[in-house]
């Protein structure tokens, strides 16, 4: 040690090396917090454009049931409908319905980040909204289920000829379902799982940053 340094001046090199430390770390971090920024933005921008499609999908499937019954209404006998037209009339509404829930989810999306809250808040929030659409469309999607079954069966049940003939529709019309819902859920695993645990990521990188 040079013996010309007093302790004073030991001292102060010691603070100005210390300051220097402190500042890097801050600066290291908010590099960090942008990188995440970044990358977590152009994820909830491609979940949102996700659930836009979606939400316009199932839109469209409002306008096909609604044709469908208006094919099956009588027009030679005061408009009158039947049950094939009620019952897709009811499914149009249904859709309808959870058309509106998925965009008024799609509305909630920050995909600028550019809420006051924090960068962590603003980010489970986009997790837990793109989540709820998902849940939604899952459980009207069952719902929409029952109500096919219900419709179905009350019409085998008096157009079958035999038990084993009323078996082999409910199985094969089971089947087609659980094959449909298979696919609904893997295409939606493929379209947004991804992304959602990449965000689920950055989450947690920003937990372990605060």
């Amino acid at each position: 040690m040079n013996k010309n340094y007093s302790e004073i001046d030991l001292k102060n090199a010691w603070k100005d090396l210390s300051s220097k430390r402190f500042e890097n770390k801050i600066l290291e971090k908010e590099e960090i917090m942008e990188a995440i920024k970044s990358k977590s933005g152009l994820n909830i921008i491609s979940l949102k454009k996700s659930l836009k499609i979606k939400a316009s999908f199932c839109f469209a499937f409002v306008f096909l049931f609604i044709l469908i019954a208006l094919l099956n209404f009588d027009y030679n006998y005061k408009f009158t409908g039947n049950e094939d037209s009620y019952f897709h009339l009811l499914f149009a509404f249904i859709y309808a319905v959870g058309s509106f829930i998925l965009y008024k989810r799609y509305k909630k999306m920050d995909d600028g980040l550019y809420s006051e809250s924090s960068l962590l808040d603003n980010l489970k929030h986009n997790k837990a909204t793109i989540k709820s659409a998902l849940v939604v469309e899952r459980i009207w999607g069952i719902l929409a289920m029952i109500l096919l079954y219900a419709f179905y069966f009350s019409r085998w049940t008096t157009e079958a000829s035999s038990p084993k003939a009323l078996i082999i529709r409910i199985g094969i019309f089971f089947s087609i379902t659980v094959v449909l819902m298979y696919i609904a859920e893997l295409m939606n695993k493929k379209k947004f799982g991804s992304k959602i645990k990449e965000l689920e990521e950055d989450i947690i990188r920003l937990e372990l940053l605060e």
